[in-house]
């Protein structure tokens, strides 16, 4: 929703290049994601975070889903048996490796309700699990400026805007 608001802003996209989120990118290409109706696999997660790294190259972009969240969600599905752990140690060296580059981070509020779009696993305990990786993952990583994103899209919005003007 944010990033598609994003993407209709000139004022926004004459600076900045909007990225959207790989993961369906990745599932058009016929690899199963976390989704209503499948999983992952280690090809899925390899791919997903190789994504991450072409998107690192990108000058004054905004990005729908960044290495961060490769890295928790990889961990993730490791945690409970989905990917292999060479898939983990991938995603983590991914991310020591560009994930502290980013100037901001913007992280939706957990207490903001999911909306069922087809596509995204709406089961609560896979999203609260996944709520606490990234959690742990700032708090772990000081370093990573994070923003939350709070309130309404419009509210949502409005913070990412007054961000963006200050930069």
């Amino acid at each position: 929703t944010i990033i598609r608001k994003l993407q209709k802003l000139t004022d926004i996209t004459d600076r900045f290049t909007i990225v959207d989120e790989v993961t369906r990118k990745i599932a058009k290409e016929g690899f199963p994601v976390l989704s209503k109706n499948s999983v992952t696999s280690n090809h899925t997660q390899i791919l997903i975070m190789s994504e991450h790294v072409k998107n690192w190259y990108l000058d004054n972009s905004i990005l729908d889903r960044g290495p961060v969240d490769g890295y928790v969600y990889t961990k993730f599905f490791y945690d409970i048996g989905v990917v292999d752990e060479w898939v983990m140690t991938f995603a983590k060296k991914v991310f020591y490796d560009i994930a502290f580059d980013y100037e901001m981070y913007f992280l939706t509020d957990p207490s903001i309700p999911l909306k069922n779009d087809g596509f995204r696993n709406m089961d609560m305990g896979s999203r609260d699990r996944i709520g606490e990786i990234f959690e742990e993952t700032f708090e772990e990583h000081p370093e990573l400026s994070m923003t939350r994103l709070t309130g309404t899209v419009s509210d949502r919005m409005q913070i990412i805007k007054n961000y963006l003007e200050k930069i």
